[in-house]
């Protein structure tokens, strides 16, 4: 995506179809504070596993999204036979059941958002995608 943005063709090294749990890492990192705040009587895990956007979206379902919102995005595919193997093996839904019961995790962002807020971090912040 950030290629995309940049106007750069971009190669995925998967098939259409994969599938691999992603996150927004603003996400990721609001989960941590979410965690740090939830009530200590609500945490019985010693170690948690989040769900990012559900369902799961394909590599192919996340070039669309880009293509509709970057006019021009030139996004190829050309599976790669070592790492390939090893990303199909990702895809098995994450179980963050214990996340959401324990201290009430839900992902906030669905593939449309987690992309639009890419852009405007981009936009705004290009020195940090070098």
């Amino acid at each position: 995506m950030e290629q995309s943005a940049k106007g750069n063709p971009f190669t995925i090294w998967v098939t259409p179809e994969t599938k691999i749990p992603i996150m927004h890492f603003t996400e990721s990192a609001g989960s941590l504070v979410e965690l740090g705040q939830a009530p200590v009587e609500n945490i019985k895990t010693t170690n948690y596993v989040l769900n990012g956007i559900t369902p799961t979206p394909s590599a192919g379902e996340l070039a669309d999204v880009v293509r509709a919102k970057i006019r021009g995005a030139q996004i190829t595919f050309e599976p790669d036979p070592i790492l390939h193997p090893i990303l199909d093996d990702f895809n098995k839904r994450v179980d963050d059941t214990k996340s959401q019961e324990e201290w009430n995790w839900k992902p906030e962002y669905d593939l449309g958002q987690s992309v639009d807020v890419f852009l405007k971090k981009l936009a705004a912040n290009p020195e940090r995608y070098t």
